[in-house]
């Protein structure tokens, strides 16, 4: 059974929803490095690390659906 493809805008709203866990998870890596002993510092900025770049992935590719979705809407006539 073929799944309907999600919407430009969908899938703009879900890559936010991913870079605003990512940045909560970035937070935690932070948290965890103050609180944690010097064995953790280490994993805990390798964890800071990834949580922040997949958060500026998600983030790009985001707006660049946002902007797709925007520009067929407006070829369509009516912007959303």
């Amino acid at each position: 059974m073929n799944e309907p493809r999600p919407s430009l805008w969908q899938a703009s709203n879900d890559l936010t929803t991913a870079e605003y866990q990512m940045s909560n998870l970035r937070t935690l890596f932070i948290a965890i490095k103050k609180l944690g002993g010097p064995e953790v510092e280490g994993l805990a900025r390798l964890g800071q690390g990834i949580a922040e770049e997949w958060a500026d992935t998600f983030s790009y590719h985001a707006e660049l659906f946002l902007e797709e979705h925007k520009a067929q809407q407006a070829r369509k006539g009516g912007a959303q």
